[in-house]
């Protein structure tokens, strides 16, 4: 996502333009639920990938595939030390993992 936005509203969710974290191939972003519940916004650049995987195709499908597996797999389980994942949505550049927020409270 560019640099040059406050929110964008993706389905249910406003996505701010607070980075919480970032990896290799995502971004994570400060979000909330259209009632005001924060979520975190994982968003993998899909170019990023394809970079990656030096403009090899079939290993770059490769990659996105074993991504939706993930999803599937996420979208199933359900245990108090796994973060609950609300959604995802896909779009031609990105794809966007909605998750609960952990708050830390140190011990």
């Amino acid at each position: 996502m560019d640099k040059s936005w406050t929110q964008k509203q993706v389905g249910q969710f406003i996505i701010h333009n607070t980075v919480l974290g970032k990896g290799q191939y995502a971004t994570v972003y400060q979000a909330f639920l259209q009632n005001g519940t924060p979520v975190a916004a994982k968003t993998i650049i899909k170019d990023q990938i394809l970079q990656s995987c030096q403009g090899d195709q079939q290993l770059y499908d490769k990659q996105v595939e074993q991504i939706r597996r993930q999803i599937g797999i996420q979208r199933k389980v359900k245990h108090p030390f796994i973060i609950d994942f609300y959604d995802v949505k896909e779009t031609p550049k990105n794809i966007l993992f909605f998750l609960r927020i952990l708050r830390w409270r140190g011990s």
